[in-house]
């Protein structure tokens, strides 16, 4: 299958679900563009959860996700095949299981039937995933075959209810967790089958019915091989992003204590992963003018863990395409790596291609964090808009 593969809008009614694979929506400039309604009889054409025949047990289940809601930051890991979901009690208003709010009750079915041991999980549909292609019209790329839950989530962790707030007013959504299957194409003969009543027929794949019978992930991991990303892909894409990541940049420029960005980055790398890194420390100036931060990564459980020291190093340039971090600024980081240590470069810009080339080449242990790198890392901590993001600053540097 070539990468980026297109199914026109008159292919869809006979198209298998290629992965990755771009499904292109009509052209009239209405609902009748809805390219689900066209691979998938007698499901909806509104909303994020596509049901056959009942929304709280599906026969099969299709969705969908715009991946460009801040304040719902579906995701999608391609390395992990992690899904990540919001349901769809998204204001105020409504309880989590309104009777409006079908989505959710689905997604507490789900989650009920793959925690049940018994036949039940059986009423597990197929689940299929399709993200939003492009900022216009109603082009969708499908993503994979879907299960409830993950093997390094608990059942306290794959379906949860987490409290949001909006206009001075509190609300509860679920967020859910789904393995991608490792199956790359699925036939248009299953789903043929599966709206006829027959989902376990022959045409139904391996992967599935292994999940369904006897609980198995046979999980779609995608290695990502080590390669200089250009500076397009470590800025924020969308104009939220870029709106978030100025402000920080404006933010730190006019406070009076410049050193302030550096306890900011290390911030930001605490929130990549707040349980294995527990603080940071801003060090005295060096000889060269420079501070660093310091801290610690853990390893291991609390009977037996073991930690990692980390250098970080921060700058503070200007969030376009034309100010990216040079060889000079990497390479002090890497002249101050100790055995045993890994280095983190947290910027506002990007990494240079030639720094980024001698990073890699030479194997060094650094991690970047870049412009894009930040702005998802506080959307996922629930920094999503300018309010937030201006009063988290406020209150923390």
């Amino acid at each position: 299958m070539k990468l980026d593969f297109k199914f026109e809008f008159s292919e869809l009614s006979k198209a298998d679900l290629n992965l990755d694979a771009i499904y292109k929506g009509g052209s009239k400039g209405n609902s009748s563009d809805d390219i689900f309604t066209k691979l998938f009889k007698g499901v909806g054409n509104m909303g994020g959860f596509r049901a056959l025949k009942s929304f709280t047990e599906p026969e099969m289940l299709i969705l969908t996700s715009s991946m460009d809601k801040p304040e719902w930051p579906d995701f999608l890991d391609i390395e992990t095949g992690v899904f990540t979901y919001y349901g769809d009690n998204k204001t105020p208003g409504q309880s989590i299981l309104d009777t409006s709010k079908k989505g959710n009750k689905c997604l507490e079915n789900l989650f009920d039937w793959v925690h049940d041991v018994s036949e039940i999980r059986r009423k597990i549909p197929p689940i299929f995933i399709f993200t939003k292609d492009g900022m216009k019209g109603r082009d969708y790329r499908f993503r994979g075959l879907a299960v409830p839950g993950n093997p390094n989530f608990s059942q306290t962790e794959d379906l949860v209810s987490i409290w949001k707030s909006k206009n001075g007013r509190r609300f509860q959504n679920y967020k859910a967790i789904f393995s991608i299957l490792a199956i790359d194409k699925i036939k248009r003969e299953w789903i043929t089958d599966i709206q006829k009543g027959n989902k376990f027929s022959s045409n139904c794949p391996k992967v599935w019915r292994e999940f369904i019978e006897k609980g198995n992930y046979k999980i779609l991991i995608s290695e990502d091989n080590q390669k200089v990303k250009s500076p397009e892909e470590q800025m924020p894409e969308n104009k939220n992003g870029k709106k978030l990541l100025k402000i920080i940049y404006d933010y730190f420029s006019k406070i009076k204590n410049e050193y302030d960005f550096e306890k900011f980055a290390g911030r930001i790398f605490q929130m990549s992963d707040p349980e294995k890194i527990p603080d940071s420390t801003v060090t005295q100036p060096s000889r060269d003018g420079g501070r660093d931060v310091i801290g610690f990564y853990k390893i291991g459980t609390n009977n037996s863990s073991y930690k990692f020291s980390y250098h970080l190093e921060a700058k503070r340039f200007k969030p376009d395409l034309k100010h990216g971090v040079g060889v000079r600024f990497t390479q002090r980081l890497i002249s101050r790596i100790k055995y045993r240590e890994f280095g983190v470069f947290v910027t506002t810009s990007f990494i240079s291609k030639q720094a980024y080339e001698e990073i890699i080449e030479d194997n060094h242990p650094i991690i970047f964090i870049t412009g894009k790198d930040i702005i998802d890392i506080l959307i996922k901590s629930g920094i999503n808009s300018e309010k937030n993001l201006e009063s988290f600053l406020k209150k923390n540097f």
